[in-house]
């Protein structure tokens, strides 16, 4: 939305992975975060980059496919966040939609979906958070549940209790 964020933008909704402007910036927000808190814990979210790559990205290098630019830029933060003693964790459901691609139909953590074996490799180590807000069934929370297994890590699961009327869940 603001003029001093041009340096880091790639489209509205994305920053510009691989400039080192954006990592100059990311490393402020992480020490301001530091200084801030005193939980370790941070969620880095990165889900919703659906447009990753197509902005001013695509005219500065041309295109590169949206899964190699998610998991360089996850490579080249991971570090920047251990250094600074923090434990990383993020949106899952990002893995799962780079991995569906091409499937007709997806829909979040589709039950069609393999994580490949080295997700965990690729996702750096940081601890994946599975939210699910509205499924009835149990056995799309085991598939989901056993591909997340792949990370080699913790899982944290962000569910919801709600409902679209009345004043509480029956």
């Amino acid at each position: 939305k603001w003029d001093a964020a041009a340096p880091y933008k790639d489209t509205a909704s994305t920053m510009l992975v691989g400039a080192d402007a954006t990592y100059v910036l990311i490393g402020k927000i992480l020490d301001t975060v530091c200084d801030t808190f005193t939980t370790r814990k941070i969620h880095i979210g990165m889900d919703e980059t659906h447009d990753l790559g197509v902005g001013k990205a695509l005219d500065k290098y041309g295109y590169i496919p949206r899964d190699d630019l998610y998991f360089q830029h996850l490579a080249r933060i991971a570090p920047m966040i251990r250094e600074r003693g923090l434990e990383p964790m993020m949106w899952s459901d990002m893995f799962f939609r780079l991995a569906g691609k091409g499937i007709p139909d997806f829909y979040d953590f589709d039950d069609r979906v393999s994580l490949p074996e080295d997700i965990g490799e690729k996702a750096c180590g940081i601890r994946p958070v599975f939210w699910d807000y509205y499924c009835g069934f149990q056995s799309h929370y085991d598939k989901a549940l056993a591909e997340h297994k792949k990370f080699g890590t913790e899982t944290m699961f962000a569910g919801g209790v709600w409902i679209w009327s009345g004043f509480a869940p029956n």
